[in-house]
């Protein structure tokens, strides 16, 4: 019976979105009917930020896990994945100058949290969106035992480094943290190449018109759009070929809503990379199912107690 199985939520917190579902850990599976998802208005007051957070765990907490026999005594815990920078082992939200959630920075979120939602303090439990989608997705792919590299391209350009089936955020083959979003790129960061923005700023300078995101750009079959995906990928793989080498990965997972236009860059990427590399590239739709997994099944490990040493926060 569901109940006596390990029953975790996993939440899946965007730039723009939340979603929120009842996982099987035993499964490694998210229990169909259980998903609740929400647009986010990430320019909001702290006040409202955190109550549409808190409101959509609520929903599932309420309405959709009541017919499994379960209420929140029976949830072993909370996995959170959530976009960075932020101090992960503590809950707090440092995002500052990135454009999304300002009116968190400093918080501590999961105080907060688990009042809205009703749940003790220590049950409540944060990780890097990225660490959580390869951690899922490599599962998904049956690449866990592999060295891996996971990308999530999107409102922000997330990364991670799988190694011996867990996140590695230190060693002497992995950049600071396990992060690449703030590692220099010609004239800037590689956030600002590799992410929602710059496609939109790409499209306007090739169009003199604006568009809300990489669909509305595919969507309106404007002849640069091919163009701006081959200066993509040729950014992407000059970007990434050094760190793939020194990590010796062998497979890149890609996921994010930039993905679901694989079909414009995938072939591209392989041959930039895959080819030359070695690599197994695939690309992973369903980016969000995986943030969920991947932060249950790292809350069920107690990842953190594993990490002797962290940056405050990434």
């Amino acid at each position: 019976m569901t109940k006596d199985r390990k029953i975790a939520l996993g939440v899946d917190i965007g730039g723009s979105h939340i979603t929120a579902a009842a996982v099987r850990l035993d499964q490694f599976e998210i229990i169909p009917g259980t998903s609740v998802n929400r647009k986010i208005d990430n320019k909001a007051t702290k006040e409202a930020v955190l109550e549409a957070w808190g409101g959509t765990i609520r929903e599932v907490l309420e309405t959709r896990i009541p017919p499994l026999g379960l209420g929140r005594a029976g949830i072993t815990g909370i996995g959170i994945a959530m976009p960075g920078p932020f101090d992960y082992p503590n809950g707090i939200a440092m995002f500052e100058g990135n454009n999304k959630y300002e009116c968190l920075y400093e918080v501590d979120v999961r105080k907060p949290l688990s009042e809205l939602v009703n749940m003790p303090v220590e049950k409540l439990h944060f990780f890097n969106d990225a660490s959580s989608f390869v951690v899922g997705a490599a599962i998904q792919q049956k690449v866990l035992h592999k060295r891996t590299l996971g990308l999530t391209l999107g409102t922000g350009f997330g990364a991670a480094f799988l190694v011996d089936s867990l996140p590695a955020i230190k060693g002497a083959h992995i950049p600071e943290n396990g992060c690449l979003w703030d590692k220099g790129f010609k004239d800037g960061i590689a956030d600002d190449f590799f992410s929602t923005r710059w496609f939109v700023r790409k499209y306007e300078e090739a169009t003199g018109k604006t568009c809300s995101g990489v669909r509305e750009m595919v969507a309106s079959g404007h002849a640069s759009t091919h163009r701006i995906f081959e200066e993509f990928v040729e950014n992407l793989a000059a970007f990434l070929t050094p760190y793939l080498e020194k990590f010796e990965a062998q497979a890149l997972l890609v996921g994010g809503n930039i993905s679901r236009s694989h079909h414009l860059f995938v072939e591209a990427l392989r041959a930039s990379l895959g080819v030359p590399q070695g690599l197994q590239i695939e690309i992973v739709e369903d980016t969000e199912n995986c943030n969920m997994l991947g932060a249950s099944h790292l809350m069920k490990l107690d990842y953190w107690k594993q990490q002797s040493a962290l940056k405050a926060f990434f």
